[in-house]
């Protein structure tokens, strides 16, 4: 997938704010996991991370998937139709 057109290139492009918000949440996150799968004596076998959005916006799936996110769904179904073809690994949870 292709990064989002304003993250910060190679050649000194422009940067986008949100995608470096998005960077270090994600970083948190895994981290949180990384330290309660070492605690419960699971570092070998981490749980799978899988992002959930109910009222984020299609293109946070495109900063996500050019930081390396590979599972995605949505709480909720009636706006699934308009994002899933945006990504590839599209699940629902919940059923508001």
């Amino acid at each position: 997938m292709n990064e989002h057109p304003n993250t910060q290139q190679p050649d000194g492009g422009h940067t986008d704010p949100r995608l470096e918000q998005l960077r270090e949440r994600l970083a948190a996150v895994r981290e949180r996991i990384g330290n309660a799968a070492a605690a419960a004596g699971r570092a070998e076998s981490p749980p799978q991370l899988i992002v959930v959005t109910k009222f984020h916006p299609a293109e946070d799936v495109r900063r996500l998937a050019a930081l390396g996110v590979t599972d995605v769904g949505r709480t909720g179904t009636r706006r699934r139709r308009r994002r899933r073809p945006h990504w590839p690994g599209w699940s629902c949870a919940g059923t508001s």
